[in-house]
C-alpha cells in the first residue's frame, strides 16, 4: 500500500513576495518534495478529500444509527479537517512511501476510496518514520537562512492508497475506562509547599532553572523526548549547582582529625589536584552520600544508567523514545530536592488504577472487545 504525508509550516523570517511556488529540493523525482508557497491549499488537498470521505462516513453511520450521539460528534468533528491559510509564506513537504496493508472490516466502498472499520491506522508509524526527513528540509532552511526562520506546524495529513489508486480510509473507534483512587495531601502540607516554594525562588539558591525545567519536562509528558531531555537537564544542572556546598562539607568533616596540620594539608592536596576533574556521576555520588548515604549506592547506579542513555542519545545513538528513563530522572531529582531545601523525603500520594481499553464498533454496540 502507497502513502502520502503532507506536513504544512507557517515560516517567520522570510519573504517570498512572488506568486510563484518555489521547489525547494532540486531532485524532482525523489520520493520527498518540499514548495515554498504562500497559498498552501494547493497542497492541502488531500485534507479537502477527507472532508468529503467523512461526510460520507457520517452519512453512513447516520443511516444505520438516527439520532445517534455519536453521529453528531463525527458531523462536528469534520469541521476541524481543514484549516484556513493565511496568504503568507508557507513551507509545504510531502513524503511518499510504502506502507503496510490495512486488514479491518469493510463499511463503506465507492469508485474512489474504501473505508475500513477499526483497522491498523499506520499513521503514527509513518509520521515517526518521517521525521528524520522533515527535520533535515527545515534544518537545511534554517542553515540557508542564517538561522533566522521560526516554523511553526500548521497542518498534516496521512493519505493512504492501494495500488490501484483507490484511497484508503482507516477509522478507528476505541471505548477506554479509566479507574483512578489518588491518595490526598497530608492536612500539613501546606506547610511544606509553603516553606519549598519560599526555598525555590529565594535568590540565594538560584534553583529557579531547575525549577522551570522540572515543570517543561511534566507539561510535556507526552512528548517523551522533551520530557527526558528537560527532566534531564534539570537534574543535571541541579547536580552543579549544589555539588560545591557538598564537597566542602565532607572535606570539612575529613580536616577535623587528630594530625589537624597533616590531615589539612592533605586534603588541600586532593582538592587541588582533582579541581575539575570530577565528572557528573562524581558530583551526584557525592551529593547522595552527603544527603542520604543509605540510598546512595544504589541512587548512583540509576543515575549512571540513566546518564548513559542521555550520553548515547546525545552521541547519536538511536534509542526508543518509549523506553527514555524519564521518570528515573524526575525522581532523583524530586527526591535529593527534597533533602537539599532541608525536608524530608515525601513519599508518593497513594495511586490505584485501573484502565481498561478496546476496539469499539458502533455498528455492532455490544461486540466489544476489552484489552
Amino acid at each position: 500500500m502507497k502513502c502520502e504525508y503532507t506536513i504544512v509550516y507557517r515560516i517567520k523570517g522570510i519573504e517570498h513576495k512572488s506568486q510563484a511556488d518555489v521547489d525547494l529540493l532540486s531532485n524532482s523525482n525523489s520520493l520527498i518534495r518540499a514548495v515554498l508557497t504562500k497559498k498552501p491549499d494547493m497542497f492541502a488537498g488531500r485534507r479537502n478529500e477527507d472532508i468529503a470521505l467523512y461526510a460520507t462516513l457520517v452519512k453512513c453511520l447516520e443511516q444505520q444509527l438516527s439520532n445517534s450521539p455519536l453521529v453528531e460528534q463525527m458531523r462536528n468533528a469534520s469541521m476541524f479537517f481543514c484549516p484556513k491559510f493565511e496568504e503568507v509564506p508557507h513551507i509545504v513537504i510531502q513524503i511518499r512511501g510504502e506502507c503496510e496493508e490495512l486488514n479491518g472490516k469493510t463499511i463503506n466502498e465507492t469508485e474512489g476510496f474504501v473505508v475500513y472499520l477499526n483497522a491498523n491506522d499506520p499513521s503514527e508509524s509513518i509520521s515517526i518514520k518521517c521525521e528524520p526527513d522533515i527535520a533535515a528540509v527545515l534544518t537545511s532552511l534554517v542553515i540557508e537562512s542564517g538561522g533566522s526562520i521560526m516554523p511553526e506546524k500548521v497542518c498534516d495529513s496521512i493519505a493512504l492508497f492501494h495500488e490501484d489508486g483507490k484511497r484508503a480510509i482507516p477509522v478507528n473507534f476505541t471505548i477506554s475506562i479509566e479507574i483512578s483512587d489518588d491518595g490526598p495531601l497530608v492536612e500539613d502540607a501546606h506547610v511544606r509547599i509553603t516553606d519549598c516554594y519560599r526555598r525555590l525562588s529565594s535568590n540565594k539558591n538560584k534553583l529557579g532553572i531547575v525549577a522551570k525545567l522540572l515543570k517543561l519536562s511534566l507539561e510535556a509528558e507526552k512528548d517523551k523526548l522533551r520530557s527526558f531531555l528537560f527532566g534531564w537537564s534539570a537534574l543535571e544542572i541541579f547536580v552543579n549547582k549544589v555539588y560545591k556546598k557538598y564537597e566542602d562539607e565532607i572535606f570539612d568533616k575529613l580536616k577535623k582529625s587528630p594530625n589537624l596540620k597533616l590531615c589539612v594539608s592533605y586534603v588541600n592536596r586532593i582538592r587541588e589536584v582533582m579541581k575539575g576533574k570530577y565528572s557528573l556521576t562524581n558530583k551526584f555520588s557525592l551529593i547522595a552520600s552527603g544527603l542520604c548515604i543509605a540510598d546512595a549506592e544504589k541512587d548512583v547506579e540509576v543515575f549512571q544508567k540513566t546518564n548513559k542513555t542521555r550520553n548515547s542519545l546525545f552521541h547519536g545513538s538511536e534509542i526508543n523514545e518509549t523506553e527514555l528513563p524519564t521518570k528515573f530522572a524526575r525522581d532523583l531529582l524530586v527526591k535529593y530536592l527534597q533533602l537539599h531545601l532541608g525536608g524530608d523525603i515525601r513519599p508518593p500520594t497513594a495511586r490505584t488504577e485501573f484502565k481498561f481499553s478496546g476496539q469499539y464498533d458502533p455498528l455492532n454496540p455490544f461486540g466489544r472487545s476489552a484489552k
